[in-house]
């Protein structure tokens, strides 16, 4: 074909059959009308020698607007990229790019089914992360997406070092093949996403499941939980219902996210998460039991051929119950919400740091040395004791002599009455401040018959 087909107006339906090879377009489009559903179908070997968009549209909700490569023979070749957006299931008997590798393999449809992918967009061999700052590929591009049912795949998915997305209305599902990609990103609306087989991933970016998320990877992976731009997929981190990683070979990094909330959790399990590297596990991100960092959540699992390793500053683990096992030592030294402590063995030594103290059920088999720590409880300060005054001293008064009887008559005469008017008022204050006696007239009318000086000092015997 030499020109576009449909560009202008979208033809009822296409079937080609040329066991020489397809020659396809930059466009073709089909649209169901009357009688023919808008499908397209390619008997024998499709060669692209451009950037090729096939679309297709079908009138009945439940069939039609199917784009088919028929058989084994109908592969595509071409170092161009193919875009399908098919409104019934798009669906390859042959491989993709098996022969030349495309730049791009973009699929839209009900349903895909596919049998080996193989893109490798420019420079990509030389390319040791798979997305620019921008957040487009720098390597090749698969990005499949069923809309209405569940994508199974079968074969390999070869996007080198660039990016791969897998997006599904049902569920995810690896019966056979490999995912080669710089970054793997992706989306089971209302199923489970279990990919495990051997596969050769760099970076795990943001990934969630309605269901389980169970991924595998041969070799070292790190998971950054990063939204990548232009993908349609807008989740924060790793969530599913349950949330199980694994490296059959290195290290499982997680990366501390610059762009997540206090509240977002990094990875986020439902029912629990499971962390399992044949390597060292590097915990650098939030990872939660239930999806929410602020509560606590159901198990966490921790695995390590090496050891676990959490940095004070790092992303902190929030989990009813911890458990796990290491070939090494253990140390979480984050700011942990970790309600128990369930069976953990190490070769080597367990650390844990907790903002509560988590209750140890055990079994506790620790090569080394352990120590959980948890915020002091502050005791309850001790008022200080209550000082009681002191009473004030009573004063001991030593009252001046005062002058007996006969000193009295001899000073004033006889009878006194006339001299004691001033002295009268004198003794009497004295007397008073001192044994609260009377006045002195009262007490002075038998001084002539008993002339004892009773006033000098005689107070205790009050006489």
């Amino acid at each position: 074909f030499g020109g576009a087909i449909g560009s202008m107006t979208p033809l009822a339906q296409l079937s080609v059959t040329a066991a020489g090879g397809i020659t396809l377009p930059a466009v073709v489009a089909t649209k169901a009308i009357g009688a023919n559903d808008g499908s397209q179908s390619y008997t024998g070997p499709v060669l692209l020698v451009t950037d090729t968009t096939l679309s297709s549209q079908r009138s009945d909700p439940t069939t039609g607007g199917n784009i088919t490569f028929t058989d084994a023979t109908s592969s595509v070749d071409g170092a161009y990229g193919l875009t399908i957006k098919s409104d019934g299931v798009a669906s390859f008997g042959g491989a993709v790019g098996r022969k030349t590798a495309l730049s791009q393999f973009v699929v839209r449809g009900r349903a895909i089914k596919v049998r080996g992918v193989r893109v490798n967009g420019a420079g990509a061999a030389s390319q040791s992360v798979g997305l620019s700052s921008s957040g487009a590929p720098k390597g090749g591009l698969i990005d499949l997406f069923a809309s209405s049912g569940g994508l199974t795949l079968s074969s390999d998915l070869d996007a080198g070092a660039g990016l791969v997305v897998l997006r599904a209305g049902g569920s995810i599902a690896q019966t056979g093949g490999v995912i080669r990609a710089g970054v793997l990103t992706g989306a089971s609306y209302y199923g489970s996403a279990r990919l495990t087989g051997a596969n050769q991933v760099g970076e795990l970016a943001t990934f969630s499941a309605a269901g389980d998320f169970d991924f595998h990877n041969a070799g070292a992976l790190q998971v950054s939980g990063a939204v990548i731009d232009g993908t349609g997929i807008d989740h924060n981190g790793i969530s599913a219902s349950e949330v199980s990683l694994t490296t059959l070979s290195g290290d499982l990094t997680l990366s501390s996210r610059s762009d997540a909330t206090s509240s977002t959790a990094f990875i986020a399990g439902g029912s629990g998460v499971q962390l399992s590297a044949a390597g060292s596990l590097v915990l650098g991100g939030q990872v939660a039991g239930d999806g929410a960092v602020t509560s606590t959540g159901a198990t966490v699992y921790l695995e390590s051929g090496k050891d676990v390793t959490q940095a004070s500053n790092a992303g902190a683990i929030t989990a009813d119950t911890l458990t796990g096992s290491a070939t090494g030592s253990v140390k979480l030294a984050s700011a942990n919400t970790i309600g128990s402590i369930g069976a953990f063995k190490t070769g080597g030594d367990f650390a844990l740091s907790d903002t509560v103290a988590p209750k140890v059920i055990g079994p506790l088999t620790i090569g080394g040395a352990k120590n959980i720590t948890s915020p002091t409880t502050m005791p309850t300060p001790t008022p200080p004791p209550l000082i009681q005054p002191l009473p004030l001293p009573t004063p001991t008064l030593t009252p001046s002599p005062l002058p007996g009887a006969d000193t009295l008559i001899a000073a004033c005469g006889d009878p006194v009455s006339a001299c004691l008017s001033g002295v009268d008022q004198i003794l009497t204050f004295r007397l008073e401040r001192v044994v609260g006696f009377p006045t002195l007239s009262t007490v002075l009318s038998g001084l002539r018959s008993d002339p004892s000086p009773i006033w000098q000092g005689d107070v205790g015997g009050k006489r």
